[in-house]
């Protein structure tokens, strides 16, 4: 900020001011971003390269993941039926006088 009223002087700042001078820095800046190499070829090329790796990586490690499944089968484990809290859920309601975390309680020990 400035303290005192004195304007400041903004005029440096005017491309009119020296016309042949703007004019070069456009035409150079233009020049160089028409020989430039596309950013997004570029960006692609190296996805394409990295992506191939990471894609045959993550495909392997879901392999591994996998073949224990694949060779055992899967491993499901039923909650049995003469459990109260299972025939409950089977049902839909619960009893008005269920001791919940009693059975729960029971179940964990």
């Amino acid at each position: 900020m400035n303290d005192d009223d004195t304007p400041i002087d903004f005029s440096a700042l005017n491309p009119a001011r020296d016309s042949q001078r703007w004019e070069q820095l456009i035409e150079r800046v233009a020049t160089c971003a028409m020989n430039a190499p596309p950013l997004v070829n570029l960006l692609w090329l190296a996805m394409a390269r990295t992506g191939r790796g990471l894609f045959a990586f993550s495909a392997v490690l879901a392999v591994c993941a996998w073949l224990p499944t694949w060779v055992q089968g899967p491993a499901v484990e039923s909650v049995p039926t003469e459990h109260p809290i299972a025939e409950w859920a089977r049902r839909g309601e619960i009893p008005p006088d269920a001791d919940v975390l009693g059975l729960l309680q029971e179940t964990w020990r």
